[in-house]
């Protein structure tokens, strides 16, 4: 199993290199993320579940300005969005998940000036199967996205700063999909087990792939993150992770249909695992 592991993050590795080759023009960016997630049980000692995400991300001016850019990965708002979950939690081996309903607003900054907004509704259903070998902990997590874009948002408009202040005409014409898959590998340091008190490595590797009429060919390959972290985890509800994050990201949107984001920098995540168990206890 540990071999099928290994080579499954070699073919990761190669896609998302094969995708990158020069001639490429690379935009690199310093970014800070924030993850958050909050889990309890919708019916006492059973198995259906409710989870609420939250996530906000911030990013740097693009480092092919010229002159004044700002490096901080404060610097700008990227992205930040709202994103419940139920879920079934069928055995300890495989979980069916449900996002219902979730809103994201996106940020785009050219030069390091405010290009657009683009607010966005997903429905999402997930399988993750879960496996354990000794100390090693793998997930494999399948996630299909139906996406509902609205209209973006240019400069010379207003834009509210959390909300984007609109542009939610369009989603009926904007519809794509994107199918996503990742492969996290925990491996727990100090205990036998996720306990508390327990100290792990933290990895995963997320490849994205679009789907739809509107997505052309040089556009199925969407995306590629990979992150590599510690994690602690406090006692029967608390939880953090921290470590580098990567994300690339294959736009080929530009004159000569060769640009390339590559947004670096660190992740920061918070879990609530038991908040019921968190209420009861206080």
């Amino acid at each position: 199993m540990i071999k099928k592991t290994l080579i499954t993050f070699l073919i990761l590795a190669t896609l998302n290199q094969a995708f990158a080759q020069s001639p490429r023009e690379y935009i690199h960016n310093n970014v800070f993320w924030s993850m958050n997630f909050l889990n309890g049980k919708l019916i006492k000692n059973g198995k259906l579940n409710y989870e609420i995400e939250y996530q906000n991300r911030r990013i740097s001016d693009p480092d092919n300005q010229t002159v004044d850019r700002n490096a901080s990965p404060f610097a700008h708002i990227q992205t930040h969005f709202i994103r419940p979950w139920i879920y079934y939690q069928l055995n300890p081996n495989v979980r069916f998940s449900l996002s219902p309903i979730a809103w994201f607003g996106a940020w785009n900054y050219p030069n390091g000036k405010l290009g657009s907004f683009a607010p966005e509704y997903r429905i999402t259903p997930q399988i993750t199967m879960f496996q354990t070998i000794g100390r090693l902990s793998l997930q494999h997590r399948f996630r299909y996205e139906f996406r509902f874009l609205g209209k973006a948002f240019t400069e010379t408009e207003n834009i509210n700063s959390f909300t984007g202040g609109g542009g939610y005409e369009g989603f009926s014409d904007n519809i794509r999909g994107r199918i996503r898959y990742l492969l996290r590998a925990n491996i727990f340091l100090n205990s036998e087990k996720m306990q508390a008190k327990t100290l792990y490595s933290a990895n995963w590797d997320e490849i994205f792939v679009s789907t739809g009429g509107k997505v052309g060919n040089s556009n199925l390959l969407d995306q590629n993150r990979i992150f590599l972290g510690l994690g602690y985890k406090f006692d029967g509800h608390f939880r953090v992770e921290a470590g580098y994050i990567n994300q690339t990201i294959f736009r080929f949107n530009n004159v000569a249909k060769n640009n390339v984001d590559s947004n670096s920098g660190v992740l920061l995540t918070l879990f609530l695992d038991d908040f019921g168990g968190f209420l009861k206890g206080k």
